[in-house]
């Protein structure tokens, strides 16, 4: 009954890879399986051999990049084809795995909406504080300050971008969790300055809280929910530029991507950007929308600046 399950579940996704699309592409989810196991692998083998953690990730992870350099090569179908049954046959079960994967982070990501507190990182706290700033009429460029952040949202110093300076400046590779504490509580004692030892000031562009900060006039607390918002926004506008026989395939992948889910859950902020950049990629024969968008995906984040010359080739 499990394989009954199982089977159908991945049936749909296995058949439209069947109806023409070249088999290079059942490869994603054995991408997505490899960068899925990372951090798992990481921590069993750093379990056993501590140096040995983050040599198994970076394995794994360039295992990933390697899949989709494959997937990228038109030749590879020559030699996919005679074994696409068995291909498909292990996908059977891998696609079904990493939608479980997924459904954990999603229950994640769902039961741990307890506002900011559950915050896995810096960048979307401080990007939470900038939006709240911006809303009391202040400059969250000049308000900006770890410490006082940390303080707000109840957030450990595990959650911070340690930097080689003030006290970790001989510290190499990372700073221990005693030292990250210790740095921290040093830093308490006068919290209106920035402590040299962590990354204190908001340092991406006006669009990066500027949106948020809309979210939050709605009445909303968590900013993860913002940024789940957007990459389901991504999700569909890719979903509806496929033709009808791929869209389950389209499902499945967005459903088998642990990391995506996972890194939503964790308070990853890309998505903002990513979604200006993708629908401004995506309509670009739609010159003024497009444009707009790009700027907008410019004015969110620094990365994109680097696609601009390319887009501008492309139009």
């Amino acid at each position: 009954m499990v394989e009954r399950g199982w089977s159908s579940l991945t049936g749909v996704g296995t058949r439209a890879l069947d109806e023409g699309m070249p088999p290079r592409l059942a490869l994603v989810f054995f991408a997505f399986l490899l960068n899925s196991l990372a951090p798992t692998g990481a921590w069993i083998v750093n379990y056993f051999w501590a140096p040995g953690g983050d040599l198994m990730k970076l394995v794994l992870r360039l295992g990933s990049l390697a899949i989709v350099y494959v997937m990228s090569q038109a030749p590879s179908d020559a030699f996919l084809y005679p074994i696409k049954g068995r291909l498909f046959t292990a996908l059977r079960w891998v696609a079904p795995l990493l939608v479980v994967g997924s459904l954990i982070q999603g229950a994640i990501l769902f039961s741990g909406f307890r506002g900011p507190s559950a915050y896995g990182n810096d960048a979307i706290a401080l990007t939470h504080y900038a939006a709240q700033t911006a809303l009391e009429g202040e400059n969250p460029y000049t308000h900006s300050n770890i410490v006082t952040v940390l303080n707000e949202f109840q957030l450990p110093s595990t959650r911070t971008t340690p930097l080689r300076q003030g006290a970790f400046a001989q510290v190499y590779p990372y700073p221990s969790e005693e030292q990250l504490e210790g740095a921290l509580a040093k830093a308490q004692t006068n919290p209106w300055v920035s402590p040299p030892e962590f990354e204190s000031k908001l340092s991406y562009p006006a669009g990066s809280f500027l949106f948020p900060a809309a979210w939050l006039a709605l009445g909303f607390t968590d900013l993860r929910l913002f940024y789940l918002t957007a990459g389901v926004v991504i999700l569909v506008a890719i979903y509806t530029q496929v033709s009808s026989r791929f869209r389950p395939l389209v499902i499945l992948v967005a459903l088998a991507n642990v990391e995506f889910w996972g890194h939503i859950a964790g308070g990853n902020i890309d998505t903002l950007y990513a979604m200006f950049l993708i629908l401004g990629w995506m309509w670009w024969r739609r010159s003024r929308t497009s444009a707009i968008l790009m700027g907008l995906a410019a004015a969110s984040k620094q990365i994109p600046w680097f696609y601009i010359l390319f887009y501008l080739v492309l139009v």
